[in-house]
């Protein structure tokens, strides 16, 4: 699982953490149905897939003091750190 999770970043490969977090700790429908999709080679997902289009996508805020009940927010919102370029959070 870590190496689906790797991706490039210049020339040395970095792990995701918090993809690999959100993957194992409560993922949304959309994100497990995508993630498992984009994976397997039959097409038996993709009438699942639509169906979950439409549900929003929700992501880990890496903020110790959000606010948002389990940390989970609108993916559309969130920020991510430019640093390192891993970290997504709030603007809370």
């Amino acid at each position: 699982e870590q190496y689906i999770s790797v991706e490039m970043h210049k020339s040395q490969a970095n792990i995701n953490w918090m993809k690999v977090v959100e993957l194992q700790n409560d993922a949304d429908e959309h994100t497990l149905v995508s993630y498992v999709r984009k994976r397997i080679p039959c097409t038996c997902l993709n009438d699942k897939y639509k169906k979950v289009k439409s549900i929003r996508k929700v992501g880990m805020c890496c903020n110790p003091c959000c606010s948002h009940p389990g940390q989970k927010v609108e993916r559309s919102s969130m920020l991510y750190c430019t640093q390192c370029r891993l970290s997504n959070y709030c603007s809370q």
